[in-house]
């Protein structure tokens, strides 16, 4: 029973000190990811959002999945620029969020932005 114990004990320390943050220096490269939003929202017109990422070395192909708050994704998903359909008050403090796959698991993955509510 001890013998057993002592084996699970070492297995979780084992774990918990292989499980490492991602750092430039071991080879792993996180990039920094923004979404940029539109300064006009003249009603009747599809609103763009697009996201940078710069930076960071992808450990698969990257890609992209979308989410709005507010509206309708009309074109883009799957891409690194959204049109998103809203009319009236949904036009206004509308997020988009976008996930941006491809990078080592421990790399901050998301960014978001929302239009202005004036």
């Amino acid at each position: 029973m001890i013998n057993a114990l002592l084996v699970s004990l070492a297995i979780i320390v084992a774990t918990a000190f292989t499980y490492r943050t991602p750092k430039e220096d071991d080879g792993t490269e996180c990039p920094h990811i923004s979404v940029s939003c539109p300064s006009d929202l003249a009603e009747g017109s599809l609103i763009n959002f697009s996201v940078a990422v710069q930076g960071g070395k992808p450990c698969e192909p990257v890609s992209y999945r979308w989410t709005v708050s507010k509206g309708k994704i009309k074109k883009g998903q799957g891409t690194s620029e959204i049109q998103v359909e809203a009319e009236g008050p949904d036009r206004r403090a509308l997020t988009a969020t976008v996930d941006v796959g491809g990078f080592h698991p421990m790399c901050a993955n998301a960014a978001s932005c929302s239009t202005s509510t004036h």
